[in-house]
């Protein structure tokens, strides 16, 4: 979701998954926390990323020059994962040392098919 700029797509993805599985687990870097999701880039008429702000890439094995990151998520991402998709979704952090967890991206995503 970081790096897509079609938001129906991965909200047709999203539902459709989570009819298969009934607990959709994933990971999202929620770069701006508390503070309110920022979009970072719009689709050009190129296909190529409009950047709103500085430019930002993530790394990609398939492609050298990168991903470019779309969105900056806060945690209103639940929020929106319901709203585009009618599902909850909770936000779980953990940071357990004994197991070897510690990181600043470490939050993961779980939502509940009906």
């Amino acid at each position: 979701m970081n790096h897509r700029q079609e938001g129906g797509v991965c909200r047709s993805n999203y539902i459709r998954n989570v009819y298969i599985i009934p607990h959709p687990i994933f990971t999202v870097p929620l770069i701006n926390k508390s503070r309110k999701t920022e979009r970072w880039a719009s689709p050009g008429e190129d296909g190529k990323p409009d950047f709103l702000h500085e430019p930002e890439f993530h790394g990609n094995p398939i492609d050298p020059e990168g991903s470019p990151v779309t969105m900056h998520w806060g945690y209103d991402i639940a929020e929106y994962i319901m709203s585009v998709s009618g599902l909850p979704a909770t936000i779980i952090m953990i940071d357990d040392l004994n197991a070897g967890i510690q990181a600043e991206y470490i939050d993961v995503l779980v939502s509940k098919a009906p």
